[in-house]
């Protein structure tokens, strides 16, 4: 899963259109539903989702193989095929992209070495993010094509290997390191600071602790979710919801980062309040649930929002 963060200035914003490209399929109340989030913090989107011209034009337009139809990438031996793209609009020139992927076919064994080459060719490859510029040029229209844009992107892998609890959780303890070098992205010739993969573990820890089985690891960068497949978890979907969280706090990021540039004021948080909620009282935020509060704190710390809210009600007008 590939997560592309988008702000737009108020000239950009202007000239951005959703062409013919992408189908309006009207406010989205996805993240309110899924997380039950009390009126005061709920969080709508307007949903547009990529068409048939927008995957008749990238064919048209790019060197991608064609696997049943569909969009392929090749990631060493194997080939990352592209399921979906969806653009949500939050308001504003705040957008966020989400391009799905899977692999071409499931392997009926754990190979920890063929996981590794694709996982790693997912997130370095040059192929891949030229596919999702693209799909972003499509999205906001070509008008803006050329131009820098504020773009932040989020790699994701959700991974699933068809064993039993007891030796998915053997394989975590085996090769936890590795897994952690490999969400941070580092290279297996240059081995990370040992301190960098301690403070993944340790912000990711308070949502690992009830299953030994799965393993979710998250920080600004994205999220890795290792489990058992076909099996029934208490703890089901914790990927999505995980990967939904981080995307809105990147979003809400980068608003915060580009408040003074774009001009917004104490008024603005005022007027506003929903992300300054989900920053400041994300107990009664996440009231329902106590795994997600502790998902968005591990992304709120990760991606300093307290902080820099802090800075921002401190020097706007």
């Amino acid at each position: 899963m590939s997560s592309i963060s988008i702000t737009l200035d108020e000239d950009q914003q202007e000239r951005a259109r959703i062409p013919r490209f992408f189908s309006d399929r009207g406010v989205s109340h996805a993240l309110s539903s899924e997380f039950t989030l009390p009126v005061r913090a709920t969080v709508a989107t307007r949903r547009y989702t990529a068409g048939s011209q927008a995957w008749k034009r990238l064919r048209r337009e790019l060197d991608c193989a064609d696997i049943g139809g569909n969009i392929a990438v090749a990631v060493g031996s194997r080939y990352l095929i592209l399921k979906s793209a969806k653009l949500d609009h939050f308001g504003g020139g705040a957008y966020l992209l989400r391009t799905k992927y899977a692999l071409d076919e499931q392997s009926t064994d754990i190979d920890f070495e063929e996981f590794e080459i694709a996982h790693r060719a997912f997130q370095d490859h040059s192929s891949v993010k030229h596919l999702e510029n693209r799909i972003a040029d499509l999205a906001l229209g070509d008008t803006l094509v050329g131009e820098t844009l504020s773009r932040r992107s989020l790699r994701s892998i959700h991974a699933t290997f068809p064993t039993d609890p007891t030796a998915m959780a053997r394989f975590l303890r085996s090769n936890r390191h590795a897994l952690v070098e490999l969400h941070i992205g580092s290279q297996s010739a240059t081995p990370s600071d040992p301190r960098l993969a301690a403070r993944v573990l340790e912000n990711s820890d308070n949502v690992n602790i009830k299953d030994e089985a799965q393993l979710l690891l998250l920080n600004r960068q994205g999220v890795s979710h290792y489990e058992t497949r076909g099996t029934t978890s208490p703890y089901g979907n914790r990927f999505e919801k995980a990967l939904l969280l981080l995307e809105v706090g990147t979003v809400f990021q980068q608003v915060l980062l580009d408040a003074g540039r774009r001009g917004y004021s104490r008024k603005t948080w005022e007027q506003n309040p929903t992300l300054s909620r989900w920053i400041d009282h994300p107990l009664s935020t996440f009231f329902s649930s106590v795994t997600n509060r502790l998902i968005w704190e591990s992304v709120a710390r990760s991606l300093a929002l307290r902080e820099i809210l802090s800075e921002v009600r401190a020097y706007s007008g």
